[in-house]
């Protein structure tokens, strides 16, 4: 029998229709016993291998169908990839007595194609093969191991097969895979063009030519590689779904959807397919509906660095950095100067707290282009988690000069980066000259109300409600409906101690937004001193969920539920928030209540001795913890003595049971005895009972 080439390792399903039955009566007109092998073959070979299947399907209904024949389709649709069907027909050709070295390389391609790798490898291992079909086993016991992610043991055989038969394209094939998938696009294009020299014009080495120039930064040689695959064999889903990605990256998203839409006739369920539709909707900015998309492809951003990359990104782009880690992690691993993936990988660092690690990804950037304005950017970010503000200070007036020097006129980037560096200035104690910077900005456009914003802030925290002020009311004559006026302005009267004033304009802010965080939890903050304890829950579980990285918010919402009768629940918030405030002698005061409430005394009064501790003498604070102590250790003593008491009762009863135990066995053991002596003889009348 002709080989068909069986080189593949992703799976589709191909449906083959019954037609109408117009079509059915005209196959009964067939003459099905003319379709010999060579005929059937031949139709295979002139791309039309369903047809094939379907004239076999005519045999078979006509009890003409041979071994010959159901090998054949066996081999379709191992061609086809679909391991069910092929199990199928093969099946069919042993129960007509089909035996021997080809059935049982069919045997394993159908374990391959079916996932049953071990069980698999494990046949091939127990089954000689000689000629020809030894050549081929070596290849499956490559792709095995290939798809077992053993890529030495892979390579070890597609070597062996390569040295048996140095003129067959096949080894080269399987070499230039298995370097694809391991990201060595050189070592792949090199044995693909080998292939190809000895094989022109196979589908299977036109895809992997057009996929590693694809890598390689060549599209159009890409293209033209995988049309050509396609011209020979129209339902190649592999070079369908290239071309897919290769239209993407040239934002020629229709002609993706093509693409995509002929892989989707063909499998209706692909991953793969699904993986590039889920790109395609990242690459148009969908994020939400791609993320949706990627969590339906199960572990295959695990197994797939491509994927990997797609859904670390959109990961990030939603603000999921913990998520997005692991994924852009894996895949700089395997190409470390993919900047995006590395810019991206450390922005989500650096949110995450982990500034040196950010800084450690950015010190390759600077170190590549020291004029790299997003890497300056961002490594100002990580160096102010970690407190340097000197840094702070040196890479964002770096940034602000390339902004201002270089290509970059985004006036709102150069704006930005002045605020950046009035915030450092700020922090390193130079309140002056940090809103003088403000004030200079603010006068060039007095209509920035960003930079209005932050310099009432500075203001407030410095302790000048007075001009906080006039600068809110600044931004207010400019934009009297925003709400951050509103906000600024209740938090210059709260700290002015007009709390029914502040109140109201919280209000104000939420009724114009009312997912203004900042309001929600200024208002909370009110709503706490009025002890309305459950209005301050409502608006603090909405800042929570928005930000749960907000310790402040954490620790006032772990107040709240404690106060509406939720202990359990604020003991999360509570340990939260001392992670970034491990001192505060406020959250461990009211840590330490929950714990009591709960019933966990003696963890509770050690809480309660932590915050007198960081209490910094505070008299009132330590005289009302004092007195929860002294009353704790009254009811945590009086509890212990309980249960010491219940001990005691408990393991008097259990050696009571104990007592009544070994009484009853002395009974029964008595009782036995006692049977035993007086065990007689049967009358001589009656016979013995056996």
């Amino acid at each position: 029998m002709k080989k068909l080439g069986i080189l593949a390792t992703c799976s589709f399903m191909v449906l083959v229709a019954c037609g109408s039955s117009e079509e059915q009566e005209q196959q009964q007109q067939i003459d099905f016993s003319a379709f010999d092998i060579p005929t059937l073959e031949k139709i295979v070979a002139d791309g039309e291998p369903v047809q094939a299947i379907q004239i076999i399907r005519g045999k078979e209904q006509l009890n003409l169908a041979t071994i010959e024949d159901f090998l054949l389709s066996t081999e379709i649709y191992i061609t086809l990839l679909n391991g069910v069907a092929a199990e199928v027909e093969l099946n069919k050709a042993v129960e007509l007595g089909a035996e021997g070295e080809q059935v049982d390389l069919f045997r394993a391609r159908v374990l391959l194609l079916q996932k049953k790798l071990e069980e698999a490898e494990e046949f091939l291992a127990e089954t000689t093969f000689t000629n020809d079909l030894a050549y081929e086993a070596l290849l499956l016991r490559g792709d095995i191991k290939n798809e077992l992610r053993e890529y030495e043991a892979a390579r070890g055989f597609y070597q062996a097969a390569v040295d048996d038969k140095p003129d067959n394209y096949y080894g080269y094939v399987g070499l230039a895979q298995l370097e694809l998938n391991q990201g060595f696009i050189d070592d792949a294009f090199a044995n693909a063009s080998r292939a190809n020299e000895l094989q022109p014009d196979d589908p299977i080495v036109l895809y992997l030519l057009g996929s590693t120039s694809r890598y390689l930064l060549k599209p159009d040689e890409a293209i033209a590689y995988l049309k050509r695959a396609l011209e020979l064999n129209g339902q190649h889903y592999l070079a369908l779904l290239e071309l897919a990605a290769i239209y993407i990256e040239k934002n020629e998203f229709e002609e993706a959807r093509k693409q995509l839409d002929e892989v989707y006739a063909l499998s209706p369920e692909d991953r793969m397919a699904r993986y590039y539709s889920a790109l395609l909707l990242a690459s148009e900015g969908k994020n939400e509906e791609a993320e949706e998309l990627m969590l339906r492809l199960g572990d295959l951003p695990k197994i797939y660095p491509p994927a990997a990359r797609v859904y670390g990104h959109i990961a990030y782009r939603l603000g999921k950095y913990s998520t997005a880690t692991p994924y852009l992690e894996q895949f700089l691993r395997l190409l470390p100067e993919d900047r995006p993936t590395r810019l991206a990988l450390a922005e989500s660092y650096t949110r995450r707290g982990k500034a040196k690690e950010a800084l450690r990804l950015l010190k390759v950037l600077l170190d590549a282009n020291e004029a790299d304005l997003e890497a300056n950017l961002q490594a100002a970010a990580a160096a102010g988690i970690m407190g340097d503000r000197q840094k702070v200070g040196e890479y964002v007036t770096r940034a602000q000069n390339l902004a201002k020097n270089g290509s970059v006129d985004d006036q709102e980037l150069i704006r930005s980066l002045g605020r950046r560096l009035a915030i450092n200035n700020f922090q390193k104690g130079n309140d002056k000259v940090a809103i003088d910077q403000l004030e200079a900005m603010a006068a060039e456009d007095d209509k920035d109300l960003l930079t209005l914003t932050l310099m009432a802030n500075l203001q407030m925290e410095t302790g000048d409600l007075e001009s906080a002020e006039k600068t809110t009311s600044r931004l207010l004559a400019v934009a009297p409906d925003s709400p951050v006026g509103a906000n600024l302005m209740g938090s210059i009267r709260y700290r002015q101690r007009k709390v029914d004033e502040a109140l109201e304009l919280y209000n104000k802010a939420i009724e114009q937004n009312s997912e203004y965080v900042s309001a929600l939890k200024n208002r909370a903050l009110v709503y706490l001193v009025q002890e309305k304890f459950q209005e301050a829950r409502e608006d603090l579980a909405k800042v929570v969920a928005a930000n749960p990285r907000d310790a402040q918010a954490r620790g006032m919402f772990g107040r709240a539920l404690l106060e509406t009768g939720d202990a359990k629940e604020s003991l999360g918030h509570f340990q939260a928030a001392e992670e970034v405030f491990p001192r505060s002698a406020i959250l461990h005061a009211d840590h330490s209540e929950a714990l009591a409430k709960l019933g966990y005394y003696s963890t509770a009064i050690k809480r309660a001795e932590r915050a007198i501790s960081y209490s910094g003498g505070h008299e009132k604070l330590n005289e009302y913890l004092n007195n929860l102590i002294a009353e704790w250790t009254e009811i945590d003593k009086k509890q212990r003595e309980e249960e010491a008491k219940a001990r005691e009762e408990r393991k008097a009863k259990r050696a009571e049971q104990r007592k009544e135990q070994q009484e009853r066995l002395k009974e029964g053991q008595k009782e036995e005895e006692t049977s035993d002596e007086g065990d007689v003889e049967p009358p001589e009348d009656e016979p013995p009972l056996h």
